[in-house]
C-alpha cells in the first residue's frame, strides 16, 4: 500500500492496529485488533543488511537507521526515546566518542501485515473507531527480525580523527561482518591486539541484558555468528520489530467509508530546516565530547598546557550545556506548535535556526578549533615524553646553552601553538620527532619546547640539531627530505660567513659537478643546492661557495646525491678532485637591467609589482598566496569607508612594507630611493638583477641628480653586461623635466651609444590612459628626435605599459584593508603580467650591451681616486727613504772606514708600504684620548730619533655597514648615521662624530735592507778600501738620484690626476691629494708634541705646499693650452707608476687592497621567489625546472631575532624617519617584548654574547631614557 509510511521500531515493541501519534512521534495504548486476527504472514528467505556509522554524529547514526528527519527532530526534542536497546543513537557527552565507529546489522525473519479485507477486522475498527481520534496513524505492518550495534573505540584517545587506531576500529568492524558470515582471510586476525588497542560494545534487545555490553573480539565475533539463531528465542520465532507501517488514519477511515472525527492534521516544516536543526543537535553533541575529552585529559596530562587553556576549558564546558539545554526547550516548544500549523510558529523557527546558525555555531567552531588545537599537542607530548623526550614550556622549566653544551649531540623541537596550524609541516616534524624518539641507535636526548610557555614568539614549527651546544642543522625534516631526493651540500658552519658579513662575488657559476660517492656514476653532472637553505650553490674564483646562507671554503664541504647507491652518509670531496671538477662551470645566465625614472614616477613600487606581475598570471592567484613578495620597502596612503562609522566616514590608511637606510619615504618630494641597489632574483640557475636608481628630478638640486649619476655609474662598473635599460614615465607629462633630460643625456654620454638599443620606456599608472602612454608620448618622441648621434624611436618592441594601482590593491588587501575596483584590479594585474613577461622576453632576446669597455670615463675617475692616498703615502716613504741614505752618505763622508766597518754598510734602506685589508667597515675615534703612538722603528744613519705610527685603541663600531662614507676622512657628513651616534655624540667613546672616521685598510711601513752586491764584491775582490768606499758613495748617490725620480714622477701624476678630476669629475671636485695630505699632518703633530722625529712632519709639510705650487703651474699650462689627461692617458700613466723600479710595485698592492676592499657586491640584495608556479617562468627561463621548484618547497619564514652579539644594529634615525637594514643575527631567547616609539627592543637573555652586548642587554631593564639609550638597535625578522 503506497500510503503506508514505514519507521524504524528503535526497540519499541506494539503490536499490529497500535495507534500513532505523528505530532510527538509516539505510539498510543494497545492494539485495535483481537489477537492476530487478520494478520497476513509471509516468511522471506533470511535477509541480512550491514550499515557502517563512519562517525558519532546524529546525522550518521540516523542514516544508518533510515530515519527521516521528522522522527530524528522528534528524538532530538525529547518527544519520543529510542528503547535501551537502541540507545546508542541518541547518546551524547560519552568520553572518547568522538572516534568511535559502529557497524548496524539487520536480519529480516518475519513480515507481517493487517489485512484491511477481513471481515473481522473491518469489524473491530469499526467498533473502535471512537478511538481514532487520537491518532494520526495505526500500525498496519510490522517487520520482524534482528538488529544490533555493534561499536568500536579506541582505548587511546588520538590526535586525529583519520589517525591509526581509528582506522582500526572501521576495519575491525568490515572484518567482524565477513567473518560472522562464513567468509576467510588471507591471515588471522590478532584478537588479543585487538582488544588491547579497541574497547568493542554490543547494543541489541536480542541479548536479554541492559545495552551496551561490553565485549572482547571474539564475543563480538560469536554474537554476530549467533545473532540469526538468537532472534528465534523471542516472540514465537519472529525475533523482534526492526520496523513499523503507518496507515494514515485519514485513509483508513475513507476505507472503511465510516466518519471518524480525525486529529488536527501534522503540519511538518520544510526537511532542510529540519536537517539544519537537526546539524545545531550535532555541533553542540561535536563541541560537548571534545571538552569532555580535553577536561579528562587535563587529568593527567595537565603540565602541557596553560592554566587559564584549563580555566577556559571548564567554563566552555558550562556555556555549551547551558546553550544547549536552552536550544532544545525552545526548539520542542515551537516545532510542536508548528506541527500543529502555526504560521507564527514556523516563522520562529525558521528565525531559531539561523540565529544559532549565524551567532552560536562560529562560537562552538572556535570553542572545537581552540580546544582540538591543544588536545592535539597534548596527545603529543603525553605520548613523546613517555618515550622520553624532555619537554620544556608551560612546566617552568627551561633549556639554556649550559645544558646544551653537555651533549655531543642533541635535538630541541620548538613548537607554539600558532605554528602548529600548519598541519603539514607541523605532521612532517611530529613524524620526525616519533622517529628519533624510537630509533634505538639514536642517543641524543630530544628536546620538546612549547615556545608558548616561555613567552617567547615563534612563526614555523621545526627541529633543530645542536652539537656540544652549536647550531649545526636548522631544519631536521628539510634535511632528511632533501637528502633523498635532491643533490645537496652541506657547509662548514664554522668557516660559513653570513651573506651579510661577506657580501656574494658578483661573479659566480653554479655547481654542476658529478657526486664523489664511491658507487655514484662521474659521469652524471649534478645541479647541488644548499642542506641549510636549499637555494643554488654557486662557486666563485676565490675558491669559496655560496648561496644564501652566505659563503665558505670549497674544501670545507660535503656532498650527498640522491642515487641510492651513494648511501645516507654526506661524503667530503677529494682536493685535487674537487678543484678539476670546478674548472669548467658555466656561469649563471644573467639578466642585467637599469631601471631610471624621475623622482614621483614610482620605481620601487614598479619592481615590487613587476616580480608579482611574472609570478602570478592573476590576482586571483596573488590574493590566495600567504604573504606578499616585494624587493623594496615602500609605502602609501589609501582612502576607505570606515565600516564602524555609521555616516561613512572616509579614513586615510597608511600601508607599509620594510624600511631601510637606502629607502626614504618619498611623499616629501625627495626620491625614495637614497642610493642605487641591485636586487637579484635567483631562478635556479638564472640570476636577474634590477637595479634601482634614486630619481631624477631629487627636490635637493641638480647637484644631488650629479651625485645619483655618479653612484649609478660606480654600480654599474661592477657588471660586463647590461641586457636592458628600462626608463619609466608617468603617461600623464605634457611636457618632460629638465633633470630627466639630463639624466638621458648623461647616461649616453658615459655608455657607447650602442647601448641606445637596450633602452626602452615603460609607462606606470596607465589605467587612466587605457594602458597608452597617454600625453608623455608627444614630447618623449620630440626629445629622443633630438638625439642626432643614435637613432631612437617609439615602436612596440620598446614601449610597455603598467598599472601598478593593482598591485597596491594586492598590498592593501595583505594589510586587511579593501580598496578599490575588484574588477577594474583584476583587468589592470592581467595587462601588467602580459607586459612584464614581454618585456623580460625583450631583454632576453637582445645582444647585451658591453659595459666594462664602455663605462671608461668613469672608470679612469675610479683609477685615480684609488690612487690618490697610495701615491701620497708612498711619495713620503721615498723621502724618508731619500732621507736614510743621505744619512749614510753623510756617516761614510764625514767617518774612516776599513773593509770590516764598510761590509757593514753595505745594506741599502728602502722604506716603503704594505696594505692590509680590514673585512668590513670600522668606525674608529681619532681623538687623543682614543689613540696610542707606537714606536715603529729607530732613525736609521747620524739621527736616532724614534718614529711613531697612530694606534686606533678605540673602535666604536668594528662592523659598520654605512655604506655613504668616505674612508680616512674625519667628519664624514655620514658618519652622523652610524649605530653608535646618537646626537652628535658617539654612545662608545663619548667623542663628537667630527672626531671619528672609517677605515677599510691598514697601511704597515715595511722597511727592505737591500745587499750592494756590486760593493760586496769589490771587498771580496781586496780592492783598495778607500776606492771602494768612494763607489759606495756613488752608488748611494745613484740611489738617491733615482728614488727623487721616482718621487717626482709620483708627485708629477698626482697633480695631472687632480687636474683630470676637476675636469670630468660630475659631483664638485675638492681636491683629495690636499684633503688627505691634511689629514697626515693633523695625525703627525700629537706625535712631534710628544718627541717624534718632526722630519715626517716637515716633509709632509713641505710636500702639500709643492703640490699646492704644481696645480697652480699646471692650471696655468691648461688655460696657455696644455692637454689635460684622458682616459687613455689615465691608463698610461697608471702603468707608468706600477713600473717604477723601487716603488712600483707596492704602489701597484696598495691599490689592489683599495679596490678589493670597495668592492659594491654589498649592493646587491638577493630575493629568492618561492614556491614558484615553474609554468609561469617556463618560457622565460627555459632552465628553470624541478631543481629550483624542489629547492624551494616548503621554505621556512625568517624567525624573529635579535642581532648578533657585537653586528651592526643599523637602526638610523634619520629626518625623524626610523630605518632598518637586515643584518647577521645568533639565536636568543627572548622573554619579553616592548614598543616605545619607533623603536623595539627585545629584552631577553643573550646565549652568545659578547660582554658588551651582555652591558647592553642589562641596559635594557633600565626604564629611564630607553630611546636614547637604543637609538641605534636594529631588530629584524
Amino acid at each position: 500500500m503506497d500510503a503506508v509510511i514505514r519507521r524504524s521500531a528503535l526497540g519499541h515493541l506494539v503490536p499490529i492496529g497500535s495507534l500513532y501519534n505523528a505530532h510527538d512521534d509516539s505510539f498510543i495504548g494497545t492494539s485495535l485488533l483481537d489477537d492476530s486476527i487478520g494478520v497476513l504472514r509471509s516468511s522471506p528467505q533470511s535477509e541480512l543488511i550491514d550499515d557502517y556509522v563512519a562517525d558519532n554524529s546524529f546525522a550518521s547514526k540516523f542514516g544508518s537507521y533510515h530515519i527521516p528527519v521528522g522522527l530524528a527532530a522528534s528524538l532530538l526534542a525529547g518527544y519520543t526515546k529510542p528503547g535501551a536497546s537502541h540507545s546508542f543513537l541518541t547518546e551524547a557527552d560519552d568520553h572518547g566518542r568522538n572516534e568511535r565507529r559502529a557497524l548496524h546489522r539487520d536480519i529480516v525473519t518475519v513480515h507481517e501485515k493487517m489485512d484491511l479485507t477481513n471481515a473481522r477486522v473491518r469489524k473491530c475498527l469499526l467498533s473502535a473507531a471512537h478511538t481514532l481520534c487520537n491518532a494520526t496513524h495505526i500500525v498496519v505492518e510490522v517487520t520482524w527480525g534482528a538488529d544490533c550495534i555493534i561499536t568500536a573505540t579506541p582505548r587511546q584517545p588520538t590526535q586525529r580523527p583519520d589517525a591509526i587506531t581509528t582506522d582500526l576500529a572501521a576495519s575491525c568492524l568490515s572484518i567482524l561482518a565477513a567473518l560472522s558470515v562464513g567468509e576467510r582471510l588471507s591471515e588471522p586476525v590478532d584478537a588479543g591486539a585487538t582488544d588491547r588497542n579497541l574497547c568493542l560494545s554490543i547494543y541489541s534487545g536480542v541479548l536479554g541484558v541492559e545495552s551496551p555490553h561490553v565485549v572482547s573480539y571474539n564475543g563480538a565475533l560469536a554474537f554476530l555468528s549467533r545473532l540469526p539463531q538468537m532472534a528465534k528465542g523471542h516472540n514465537d520465532g519472529k525475533g523482534l520489530p526492526i520496523t513499523y507501517g503507518l496507515l494514515p488514519v485519514g485513509i483508513l477511515s475513507f476505507f472503511l467509508s465510516i466518519p471518524v472525527s480525525v486529529q488536527t492534521p501534522v503540519f511538518e516544516p520544510q526537511a532542510a530546516l529540519l536537517g539544519s536543526a537537526v546539524g545545531i543537535f550535532d555541533e553542540f553533541h561535536h563541541t560537548q565530547q571534545i571538552l569532555l575529552d580535553a577536561a579528562a585529559s587535563l587529568e593527567t596530562q595537565g603540565l602541557f598546557v596553560p592554566a587559564q587553556h584549563a580555566s577556559s576549558i571548564l567554563a566552555d564546558q558550562v556555556h555549551v550545556r547551558e546553550t544547549h539545554a536552552v536550544y532544545q526547550s525552545d526548539f520542542s516548544r515551537i516545532l510542536s506548535l508548528a506541527r500543529q500549523g502555526s504560521a507564527h510558529a514556523k516563522l520562529q523557527l525558521s528565525g531559531l535556526i539561523g540565529s544559532l546558525t549565524n551567532n552560536i555555531i562560529p562560537v562552538l567552531n572556535d570553542i572545537c578549533c581552540r580546544t582540538a588545537k591543544y588536545d592535539s599537542i597534548v596527545h603529543f607530548l603525553d605520548r613523546a615524553t613517555k618515550l622520553g623526550a624532555h619537554y620544556i614550556g608551560h612546566n617552568g622549566k627551561e633549556l639554556d646553552t649550559m645544558t646544551l653544551q653537555q651533549y655531543p649531540d642533541a635535538f630541541v623541537f620548538r613548537f607554539s601553538g600558532q605554528s602548529s596550524s600548519d598541519e603539514d609541516i607541523w605532521s612532517d616534524n611530529v613524524t620526525t620527532a616519533f622517529d628519533l624518539l624510537n630509533d634505538d641507535s639514536n642517543q641524543a636526548p630530544v628536546f620538546i619546547i612549547d615556545v608558548d610557555g616561555l613567552g617567547q614568539p615563534l612563526e614555523t614549527s621545526c627541529i633543530a640539531r645542536y652539537k656540544h651546544g652549536k647550531l649545526v642543522v636548522k631544519d631536521v625534516w628539510e634535511e632528511l627530505k632533501l637528502r633523498s631526493t635532491r643533490p645537496v651540500i652541506q657547509s662548514n658552519s664554522e668557516t660559513l660567513q653570513s651573506t651579510e658579513e661577506a657580501g656574494k662575488a658578483v661573479h659566480r657559476r653554479p655547481v654542476r659537478i658529478p657526486c664523489c660517492g664511491p658507487n655514484c656514476d662521474t659521469t652524471v653532472r649534478h645541479s647541488w643546492i644548499c642542506l641549510q637553505c636549499h637555494s643554488v650553490v654557486a662557486y666563485s674564483a676565490d675558491d669559496m661557495f655560496s648561496c644564501d646562507c652566505g659563503q665558505w671554503p670549497i674544501f670545507d664541504s660535503k656532498f650527498k646525491c640522491p642515487n641510492p647507491t651513494h648511501g645516507p652518509d654526506l661524503i667530503v670531496y677529494d682536493r685535487a678532485q674537487l678543484r678539476e671538477a670546478l674548472q669548467d662551470l658555466k656561469p649563471f645566465d644573467e639578466v642585467n637591467i637599469l631601471i631610471l625614472g624621475e623622482t614621483g614616477v614610482g620605481k620601487s613600487t614598479f619592481i615590487n609589482a613587476l616580480i608579482n606581475y611574472v609570478r602570478f598570471h592573476s590576482l586571483e592567484e596573488a590574493l590566495a598566496e600567504d604573504k606578499l613578495h616585494w624587493l623594496v620597502p615602500f609605502s602609501f596612503s589609501t582612502q576607505c569607508t570606515d565600516s564602524s562609522d555609521s555616516e561613512g566616514r572616509i579614513v586615510q590608511k597608511q600601508i607599509s612594507f620594510g624600511t631601510t637606510d637606502e629607502e626614504h619615504d618619498g611623499s616629501a618630494g625627495q626620491s625614495a630611493t637614497q642610493k642605487t641597489q641591485v636586487h637579484t632574483i635567483t631562478f635556479g640557475t638564472t640570476i636577474v638583477r634590477l637595479i634601482d636608481t634614486p630619481g631624477t628630478g631629487d627636490t635637493r638640486g641638480a647637484e644631488q641628480d650629479k651625485k645619483n649619476m655618479a653612484d649609478i655609474l660606480s654600480v654599474l662598473r661592477g657588471y660586463p653586461v647590461l641586457h636592458g635599460i628600462l626608463v619609466l614615465l608617468k603617461p600623464n607629462n605634457s611636457r618632460l623635466t629638465i633633470t630627466f633630460k639630463f639624466c638621458i643625456k648623461e647616461l649616453l654620454t658615459h655608455l657607447h651609444r650602442s647601448a641606445a638599443n637596450n633602452m626602452v620606456f615603460g609607462f606606470t599608472n596607465t589605467r587612466g590612459s587605457n594602458y597608452q602612454p597617454g600625453d608623455t608620448f608627444k614630447p618623449l618622441e620630440t626629445l629622443l628626435g633630438s638625439f642626432t648621434a643614435v637613432r631612437i624611436g617609439l615602436f612596440k618592441k620598446n614601449v610597455y605599459c603598467f598599472d601598478s594601482e593593482s598591485f597596491r590593491f594586492l598590498a592593501a588587501q595583505k594589510k586587511g584593508v579593501v580598496n578599490g575596483d575588484r574588477f577594474d584590479d583584476e583587468r589592470s594585474w592581467e595587462q601588467s603580467s602580459i607586459e612584464a613577461r614581454r618585456l623580460l622576453e625583450h631583454f632576453k632576446s637582445l645582444q647585451p650591451h658591453q659595459l666594462k669597455s664602455t663605462i671608461s670615463l668613469n672608470e679612469s675617475r675610479n683609477i685615480v681616486a684609488q690612487l690618490t692616498k697610495p701615491m701620497a703615502e708612498i711619495a713620503q716613504k721615498i723621502q724618508a727613504t731619500i732621507a736614510a741614505n743621505e744619512d749614510l752618505v753623510q756617516e761614510l763622508c764625514s767617518k774612516k772606514h776599513d773593509a770590516a766597518s764598510l761590509k757593514q754598510k753595505l745594506m741599502i734602506p728602502k722604506i716603503t708600504l704594505k696594505a692590509e685589508p680590514i673585512a668590513y667597515p670600522r668606525t674608529v675615534c681619532s681623538n687623543r684620548d682614543c689613540i696610542d703612538h707606537e714606536t715603529i722603528a729607530t732613525g736609521i744613519g747620524a739621527n736616532g730619533t724614534e718614529q711613531c705610527k697612530t694606534i686606533y685603541k678605540t673602535v666604536c663600531h668594528a662592523h659598520c655597514y654605512l655604506t655613504d662614507v668616505q674612508d680616512d676622512k674625519i667628519a664624514d657628513p655620514g658618519l652622523i648615521g652610524c649605530v653608535r651616534m646618537s646626537n652628535g655624540f658617539c654612545t662608545y667613546c663619548k667623542h663628537s662624530w667630527q672626531e671619528h672616521l672609517h677605515i677599510r685598510y691598514e697601511l704597515h711601513e715595511d722597511r727592505v735592507m737591500v745587499k750592494d752586491k756590486f760593493i760586496d764584491r769589490e771587498l771580496k775582490s781586496n780592492k783598495d778600501v778607500i776606492n771602494v768606499k768612494q763607489k759606495l758613495i756613488n752608488r748611494k748617490m745613484e740611489l738617491i738620484k733615482e728614488f727623487k725620480e721616482e718621487y717626482e714622477i709620483i708627485q708629477q701624476a698626482s697633480g695631472e690626476f687632480t687636474l683630470f678630476l676637476r675636469k670630468h669629475s660630475i659631483t664638485p671636485y675638492n681636491d683629495a691629494t690636499l684633503e688627505y695630505l691634511d689629514f697626515l699632518i693633523k695625525d703627525e703633530k700629537p706625535k712631534v708634541q710628544i718627541g717624534a722625529n718632526p722630519r715626517r712632519l716637515e716633509d709632509l709639510q713641505r710636500y702639500r705646499s709643492e703640490h699646492q705650487e704644481l696645480i697652480t703651474i699646471l692650471s696655468r699650462e691648461v688655460g696657455d693650452g696644455r692637454n689635460v689627461l684622458d682616459e687613455a692617458d689615465v691608463e698610461a700613466l697608471e702603468q707608468k707608476l706600477y713600473s717604477l723600479n723601487h716603488f712600483g710595485d707596492a704602489l701597484k698592492q696598495i691599490k689592489h687592497v683599495i679596490e678589493t676592499t670597495g668592492q659594491l657586491s654589498y649592493r646587491e640584495r638577493p630575493y629568492r621567489l618561492g614556491p614558484l608556479n615553474i609554468g609561469s617562468w617556463g618560457s622565460l627561463f627555459p632552465s628553470l625546472g624541478l631543481t629550483e621548484s624542489a629547492s624551494i618547497h616548503g621554505s621556512k619564514k625568517q624567525k624573529k631575532r635579535i642581532a648578533a652579539a657585537g653586528g651592526c644594529y643599523d637602526l638610523q634615525a634619520r629626518n625623524g624617519q626610523v630605518s632598518r637594514q637586515r643584518l647577521p643575527y645568533s639565536e636568543q631567547d627572548v622573554s619579553e617584548e616592548s614598543t616605545e616609539g619607533q623603536i623595539v627592543v627585545y629584552r631577553g637573555r643573550a646565549t652568545e654574547a659578547t660582554e658588551a652586548t651582555q652591558q647592553r642587554f642589562q641596559a635594557v631593564s633600565q626604564p629611564s631614557s630607553l630611546i636614547e639609550r637604543f637609538k641605534g638597535w636594529n631588530l629584524w625578522r
